[in-house]
């Protein structure tokens, strides 16, 4: 398995955000862009965390950068 990612360093996530990611099983930043914004918002809604502001692009914008230097 792939080396968890500091998801915490994407812009404007709480660390609630980075605790349902990861027991959703969203580790690393491919995992993130690999589920794609509808499967981040529908965890982030479960978890109870609907995001208030448009942050999940922001967050697929960063994790794309980061895995592009990685």
């Amino acid at each position: 398995a792939a080396e968890p990612d500091d998801l915490s360093t994407l812009p404007n996530i709480a660390n609630k955000s980075v605790q349902a990611l990861n027991d959703a099983g969203i580790t690393t930043f491919r995992d993130l862009l690999d589920a794609g914004p509808a499967k981040i918002e529908a965890i982030l809604t479960k978890a109870g965390l609907a995001a208030k502001t448009p942050v999940v692009p922001k967050w697929m914008v960063a994790a794309a950068e980061k895995v592009a230097k990685a």
